[in-house]
């Protein structure tokens, strides 16, 4: 019980202190987060998460679909997928309030995407797509769509927009159409 209210405590900080600077709200970004980690259905959610490359030394941020997330939990902590390991790998992984995962293996990082493109990509998109006035018009159109013939064009805009506070996912029944998730 302490815990719960201690985390409720930290979100409300943090929601307010963001707002005060004029950036995502936390818990808005945490609730995107845990709808992704928590989806199920065919269509996947995109999430950031920093990970920590322990054979590399390095961390970066990555946007990944949520089940590629769990999937990567499981297998970089050697977990089954019996129900009692997923609710158990879901649980570790919105605990995480601060959506840093460290990873030691390799196949567990690849499932991730981490190749997909770099944070000098990511930077150099930022500069070429005004993401701030994208994440605005989003919601005050309350629906958005687009099509991509390439995975990492999708990951840049759904990493970007993630950061703003928008939710994105891919249609899984239109592979490479990435749309808003209210």
């Amino acid at each position: 019980m302490l815990q719960k209210l201690l985390h409720f405590t930290l979100i409300i900080f943090l929601a307010l202190f963001s707002m005060s600077l004029g950036g995502a709200n936390p818990a808005e970004v945490f609730a995107h987060y845990a709808a992704a980690i928590k989806n199920k259905r065919g269509t996947q959610y995109f999430a950031v998460i920093k990970v920590i490359d322990i054979n590399r030394g390095t961390a970066r941020e990555i946007c990944a679909p949520g089940s590629f997330i769990r999937s990567a939990l499981h297998k970089e902590l050697k977990y089954d997928y019996d129900d009692q390991s997923v609710a158990m790998v879901e649980h570790m992984a919105l605990m995480s309030l601060d959506r840093v995962f460290e990873f030691k293996n390799t196949e567990a990082i690849a499932l991730l995407g981490s190749e997909q493109y770099t944070e000098m990509e990511l930077v150099a998109f930022e500069k070429q797509v005004d993401i701030k006035s994208l994440a605005r018009q989003i919601r005050s159109w309350g629906t958005w769509r687009m099509e991509f013939k390439d995975d990492k064009q999708m990951l840049l805009y759904a990493h970007a927009l993630f950061n703003q506070g928008i939710l994105t996912g891919e249609d899984s029944k239109q592979l490479g159409t990435l749309f808003y998730v209210k």
